[in-house]
């Protein structure tokens, strides 16, 4: 019910032109998530770096102002509902919700196991920054800086390499199939019904807008 919220309130989101609807939206989300404020600004990152590409473009009149600021508004709404609806269920209860789906088990231990390595692999190259920023004297330059950067990355990759042939070998050691069991099964309930269509609703109003 929440996967398919998210992806409803997303599409309703990203058709909207609305400057008050969006920063509405934009408000409701931030209220909602505001415990885990500075988690939710370090995972915008990449989005406000989107964003500044759209602000660049209509700097040099290569797009309307206002179609970028729209355009900025959709996506900061989009990735906001999606760390309230989706991005709290944690993997494992996004993959039994789309084992109920039916989808390909296979495809989902892929993108469960990918969505774990991107986390070992984050946590090792911010170990790494940090002992590099702790070891650094002044006056090296910055293309030094970036070598060193680049160092980190490349290491870092080919560990994150190193430890999925070793974790392979050992789940299939242990009988793994290539297929992680469910855990969970989840019940469809009244509750999940109203609020999808309540979601389905704010699609179909905006389509009105």
């Amino acid at each position: 019910a929440r996967l398919a919220a998210a992806l409803l309130l997303i599409l309703a989101a990203v058709r909207l032109s609305n400057y008050i609807a969006l920063v509405c939206i934009i408000a409701v989300c931030i209220l909602l998530v505001c415990r885990d404020f500075i988690c939710v600004i370090q995972r915008l990152i990449p989005v406000a770096a989107f964003c500044a590409l759209l602000l660049v473009q209509a700097v040099c009149t290569l797009i309307p102002v206002q179609t970028a600021i729209i355009f900025i508004l959709r996506i900061l709404s989009a990735a906001l509902l999606c760390m309230v609806l989706a991005v709290p269920l944690g993997m494992g209860t996004i993959a039994a919700a789309l084992a109920s789906f039916r989808l390909n088990p296979k495809l989902i231990s892929i993108i469960y196991l990918t969505y774990r390595y991107i986390y070992m692999m984050h946590d090792t190259v911010m170990c790494s920054i940090k002992a590099m920023q702790l070891r650094k004297c002044p006056g090296q330059g910055l293309t030094f800086e970036w070598k060193c950067y680049a160092t980190v990355f490349a290491s870092a990759l080919v560990g994150a390499f190193e430890k999925a042939d070793t974790v392979s070998a050992a789940l299939y050691k242990r009988g793994f199939d290539g297929i992680i069991p469910r855990t969970a099964v989840w019940r469809w309930r009244v509750y999940d019904t109203v609020f999808v269509g309540c979601c389905a609703a704010g699609l179909a109003s905006s389509m009105l807008i």
